[in-house]
């Protein structure tokens, strides 16, 4: 699958290579092209949150959040969903219309 990057928000800031990266994924998304960005965001005691989206196809996204390094997150771990849509939220991705398929 096409890979848009990579990219880290420490202390909720958008860094200039993450909004390349993430138009690269938003503009794939529209256009239904297979793409995947991964986002790693700093949770506020400084642990590591990574959250991978794939485009799929036309309005179909596949959404990984991988909280495991979190030491304050609950019990689900990892999720993995499906969802129908994707918007930018500051600076983070919101996907919408989501089902899960699994978490652990």
């Amino acid at each position: 699958m096409p890979s848009c990057g990579t990219y880290d928000v420490p202390l909720g800031e958008l860094p200039p290579e993450g909004r390349v990266a993430r138009d690269c994924f938003l503009s794939a998304f529209r256009e239904g092209r297979e793409a995947e960005l991964a986002v790693t965001v700093t949770s506020f005691e400084g642990d590591p949150i990574t959250t991978v989206y794939r485009v799929l196809g036309r309005d179909d996204l596949e959404v990984f959040v991988d909280a495991s390094a979190d030491r304050f997150s609950g019990p689900v771990k990892v999720t993995h969903n499906r969802c129908t849509s994707v918007v930018e939220e500051g600076p983070v991705l919101a996907p919408g219309g989501c089902t899960p398929l699994s978490g652990r």
